[in-house]
């Protein structure tokens, strides 16, 4: 799990991802129990630096975040995670998290 959840916030770049959208794209591919875990993971790597909080909203009662993998990370992660194999591993393209960048610019117009 946190290396699908660092793999998907680096290739998500600068603009970032949003909790829910990282489950949307991981949900079909690990058991309910692991995906649970999703939101501790997140909290954990923003605790320790390595990512950054871009936005807070809420819904239903409940805080979503939008993180994004700080820049300077990038160049190890992409060297010691193999992102590219991981993703493909996940069946999960550079296209369907950039979705995300699309539908959220749609939505603000």
């Amino acid at each position: 799990m946190k290396y699908a959840l660092v793999s998907i916030l680096h290739e998500a770049g600068e603009k970032g991802i949003w909790e829910y959208e990282m489950y949307e794209l991981l949900r079909e591919k690990y058991e309910k129990s692991s995906i649970c875990s999703m939101r501790e993971e997140l909290v954990g790597f923003s605790n320790i630096g390595w990512l950054s909080v871009l936005a807070i909203r809420e819904m239903d009662g409940h805080l979503l975040r939008k993180y994004r993998l700080q820049k300077r990370h990038h160049d190890f992660i992409r060297y010691q995670l193999q992102v590219e194999e991981i993703l493909r591993e996940l069946g999960i393209t550079k296209q369907q998290i950039l979705h995300y960048h699309e539908s959220a610019a749609t939505s603000a117009v």
